[in-house]
C-alpha cells in the first residue's frame, strides 16, 4: 500500500489528518516541518505523487 506523507505545522490538524486517514488504512508518517520531511524523502526512493499547500519557511516541501 501507498504511504501518505503529511506535514503540518499545526498540532491539532496533523492528528485529524492522521486519524482520518488511518480509519482508511492507509501507511502514514507525518512531521511538523518541512525540512525533516524533505530529509526523509530524500533517502528514500519510489514513485511519488505529490500534492502540496504552503508550507512556510520551505519552499522545497
Amino acid at each position: 500500500m501507498p504511504k501518505i506523507l503529511i506535514v503540518e505545522d499545526d498540532e491539532n490538524i496533523r492528528q485529524l489528518l492522521k486519524l482520518t486517514l488511518q480509519s482508511y488504512q492507509y501507511d502514514l508518517v507525518d512531521f511538523d516541518n518541512g525540512q525533516d520531511a524533505y530529509d526523509y524523502l530524500t533517502k528514500r526512493s519510489g514513485r511519488s505523487c505529490d500534492l502540496g499547500c504552503h508550507v512556510a519557511g520551505n519552499e522545497r516541501v
